[in-house]
């Protein structure tokens, strides 16, 4: 019996053993196999290494996309548009205008990093120069870099584009400049940026009177301009110089309770001055109304046109000659520019 449990242990416990060590073999890392007492290491599949995009030059990138957070809303009703793509177009007269004026962020986001030592920029509203200083023009900006801080850049206060270096080649996906600093409109308080150029030829040799001429010659003539050109509107009865000069009424033009009555058998002229919207390639139309017994207007000619000229002060203005006729009343002049009512005045003849 001793004998018989001895074998049963001499047989069954090195078995035992065996497996064990087994299965501390298939427990071995990966990679590795157990050939006894060497550890031989296997070829394991490596995962591919994940690149970072490589960056490209900025020119070769057409896929962006233009972010603002504020747009100007136009009022005048005649279609300006005023959103960020508009810096983009190669366009002086058009531009994106912001409501925040300090504040306001305009960013380039591309699709793939790029990189770029530099831009051209407009700081202002520029499609001509008068509109330029009636408006805001940038003077300081922070530029930030993937949102990260860059440095702060400071523009001249002058017409035209502008060119800014980076501190050497940078490479990002986005580009951002928020305003801190402005120069104060003359007129509005509009805040606008007309252009923020990176791959034009004008900007990669830094030529601003290129880009100026670029303008002018391909882009200036189809402008959008507003159509309220008419400003003040005189009425004389002596007629224009040869210069084209407004003249003083003479003395049959009276003045009671601080209202002009004009003679009503002479004929009137009048002279609806133009303001900077306005050019001599625009023309002037202009209904006379009058007033019935029953105070409503009537239409009293309706033919009159007359193209803006320039004064001999250098100032611009559209003359008509009206006649009344041979009663006293008051007559309305009503002025239309591309068929839109631009001004209008009163006047009050005798006989």
């Amino acid at each position: 019996m001793f004998k018989f449990k001895f074998f049963v242990l001499a047989v069954i416990v090195p078995v035992l053993f065996s497996a064990c060590s087994f299965s501390f073999s298939l427990g071995d890392s990966e990679g590795e196999k157990d050939l006894g007492d060497k550890v031989v290491e296997t070829e394991v599949a490596q995962r591919p290494e994940v690149k970072e995009e490589e960056a490209k030059p900025i020119a070769e990138v057409k896929n962006y996309q233009v972010e603002v957070n504020s747009v100007l809303v136009d009022n005048t009703g005649i279609g300006f548009n005023y959103e960020g793509e508009m810096v983009s177009d190669r366009d002086f007269s058009t531009a994106w205008c912001s409501e925040k004026g300090l504040g306001g962020k305009i960013s380039y986001v591309f699709s793939t990093p790029v990189k770029a030592s530099g831009f051209g920029i407009v700081p202002g509203f520029a499609r001509d120069e008068a509109i330029f200083k009636q408006n805001n023009r940038v003077h300081g900006m922070q530029m930030y870099f993937d949102d990260v801080k860059g440095n702060v850049v400071t523009l001249e206060d002058k017409y035209g584009m502008q060119f800014v270096d980076f501190d050497g080649e940078k490479t990002f996906k986005k580009i951002t400049l928020e305003v801190e600093e402005l120069y104060s409109g003359s007129k509005y308080d509009d805040t606008c940026i007309s252009e923020w150029d990176f791959v034009s030829d004008y900007v990669q040799n830094k030529d601003a009177v290129a880009a100026k001429g670029y303008y002018e010659n391909y882009k200036k003539k189809d402008a959008l301009k507003p159509y309220d050109i008419v400003g003040e509107i005189s009425v004389s009865d002596v007629t224009t110089s040869a210069c084209n000069n407004p003249e003083k009424a003479s003395g049959l033009v009276l003045e009671e309770n601080g209202v002009k009555k004009y003679p009503g058998w002479k004929r009137l002229y009048v002279a609806a001055n133009v303001n900077e919207f306005g050019s001599i390639s625009d023309v002037v139309d202009l209904e006379l109304y009058y007033k019935g017994w029953d105070g409503q207007w009537y239409i009293s000619d309706s033919a009159l046109s007359s193209p803006v000229v320039k004064a001999c002060n250098g100032g611009l203005y559209s003359n008509f000659e009206v006649y009344t006729g041979y009663y006293d009343s008051e007559y309305l002049m009503k002025f239309y520019n591309k068929g839109k009512l631009v001004g209008s005045k009163e006047i009050v003849v005798y006989y």
